[in-house]
This record gives structure tokens, C-alpha cells and sequence, in this order.
């Protein structure tokens, strides 16, 4: 098994976002979540708005490190329910990883 390293948003370069969207849980692993939103409770609420506004809009108007939470919340959820992410949770993953790339090609 691969040991899982964090990676702060400061050293965060593309090269560590994976190409393949079918990578996305253990990118989504180098961010916790939990400790940026405070604790699980919080991360829970704040990540599901996030999700409900994607869903309402089609965008994603979150910081790079919300975006991460996020990411980190949707590896959460989908690990506790078998690990395969239902469609709009993909379309989801996709804009979230999207725009995590572009913010950090833009840093």
C-alpha cells in the first residue's frame, strides 16, 4: 500500500495533481480537510453547500484550499460507500480538480 504524504497548498506544484481523473483519491488525500475546515463537523457542512451550489450552477467559486477540502470530503464520502462515485459526483471531482490545477498553474 502506498503511504500517503500531505502536501500544503504552498508546495502544491502541478506536477502532484494527477492527469487522470481515475487518480483522484489519493490526491485527494494530501489535504485534510478536516483541520482546514477546524473538525469533521464543519468540513461536513461547509464541503455539502459547496456541493449544493455546484449543483445549482455548474461552477466552482471556491478558494484552492476550500477546493481541496472538498475534494478531500468527496474521497470521505465515496470510501465509506464502496468507492465508486455516483455521475454527479464525478462531474464534480472533474470541476474540482479542474480548477485546482488551473489556481495552481495560475500561483
Amino acid at each position: 500500500m502506498r503511504e500517503i504524504r500531505l502536501i500544503s497548498t504552498d508546495e502544491l506544484e502541478e506536477r502532484h495533481i494527477p492527469a487522470n481523473i481515475e487518480d483522484w483519491q489519493s490526491f485527494a488525500q494530501s489535504f485534510d480537510g478536516y483541520d482546514f475546515f477546524g473538525d469533521e463537523e464543519t468540513c461536513r457542512r461547509m464541503t455539502s453547500k459547496s456541493f449544493e451550489k455546484f449543483k445549482a450552477t455548474g461552477k466552482i467559486t471556491s478558494t484552492l484550499n476550500h477546493c481541496r477540502a472538498c475534494l478531500f470530503y468527496e474521497y470521505i464520502k465515496c470510501s465509506s460507500v464502496g468507492g465508486a462515485l455516483e455521475e454527479e459526483s464525478r462531474k464534480y471531482v472533474e470541476a474540482l480538480m479542474k480548477r485546482i490545477k488551473d489556481d495552481v498553474r495560475m500561483k
